[in-house]
Formats: structure tokens, sequence, C-alpha cells
């Protein structure tokens, strides 16, 4: 069984009653985090226009079936994975050190982007 099987019947078999209490309340902390994080992000980072004036000038802008933390658009699924994982780069203000020190506090950015960017 590859890898990517277990992890999947994993998911699929583990109910909220096989998770410790305190692995709960570490996983709310950190989606909480990770959700303002982007939210905050969107809404004030310096960039964030410069990123939706790319997606608009490359035609990505419009409606699609995905949302983005902090911005009232639907987007395609590319548009919202170059905006996702944008923000969420820019929710740690020094991306390497969040990456490599904190490594268990925070998510990948490819792994937020794939997620956050979902319909």
């Amino acid at each position: 069984m590859s890898a990517t099987q277990q992890l999947a019947r994993f998911a699929a078999e583990t109910t909220p009653a096989d998770i410790p209490p305190e692995v709960m309340a570490r996983a709310l902390a950190l989606i909480s985090d990770l959700v303002g994080s982007g939210v905050r992000a969107a809404q004030e980072a310096d960039s964030t226009p410069s990123v939706l004036a790319m997606l608009s000038r490359l035609g990505m802008e419009g409606s699609g079936p995905c949302t983005v933390f902090g911005l009232n658009r639907r987007y395609g699924p590319a548009a919202a994975a170059r905006a996702a994982g944008t923000t969420g780069a820019l929710g740690c203000s020094e991306l390497s050190a969040c990456v490599s020190s904190k490594s268990s506090e925070w998510p990948s950015v490819p792994f937020r982007s794939a997620a956050a960017a979902g319909p």
C-alpha cells in the first residue's frame, strides 16, 4: 500500500473520538491562526493590491467556484491558489524563519494554498 493510500485510509477511518482532546485543541489553535493570518494578510499586506492587479491583468479575476480567506471575491482554482499562496506567505513576516524554525507551528505555504483554494 502506498503512502498516499495509507494516509487516505487513516483519514477516512479516524473519527473525532479517536483524536485526543489536546490534539484537537492544538489543531483548532493552528487552524485559527492560519485563517487569521490569511485574512489579515489579504487586507493589510503591501503587496496585496499588486497580486490582485496581476490576477486581473492575466485574466484570472472573475467568477469561479473558489474563495480566498480575506477577499470578498470568487476565483477559479488557479487564481485562488495563487492568491491564497501569496497571502499565506505574507502571513509570516519572515517566511524562511517560519518554515525552518517553527515548522511545527506553521503549515507549509503549498499546503495552505491547496487547502485554501478549494470550492
